[in-house]
């Protein structure tokens, strides 16, 4: 639900949505699952949308530490990761 409200650009139904189901993952799933890095994501360019960087820093960063710990370094996974975390900066 709140990836298709990201989609249609309704941000503050998508954070709301995206983070209820953030609670519900990191209930049952385990701490190095990759949905929980999807979710992270989802929820940080919804933040960013939204204009909130502090909070969208604050998931990219989640995002980034979980895919290092899931993938290889030097995989190209963590490339998303860079690139959201760059956007911040701009």
């Amino acid at each position: 639900i709140g990836t298709t409200y990201h989609k249609l650009n309704q941000f503050f139904k998508a954070v709301f949505y995206l983070g209820r189901s953030l609670e519900i993952r990191e209930t049952i799933l385990s701490p190095d699952d990759t949905l929980l890095s999807t979710t992270y994501s989802s929820l940080g360019m919804a933040y960013e949308n939204l204009g909130d960087y502090d909070q969208a820093f604050f998931y990219f960063s989640k995002t980034f530490e979980l895919d290092k710990k899931i993938f290889n370094i030097d995989q190209v996974s963590l490339f998303n990761s860079y690139t959201n975390i760059g956007r911040m900066y701009i």
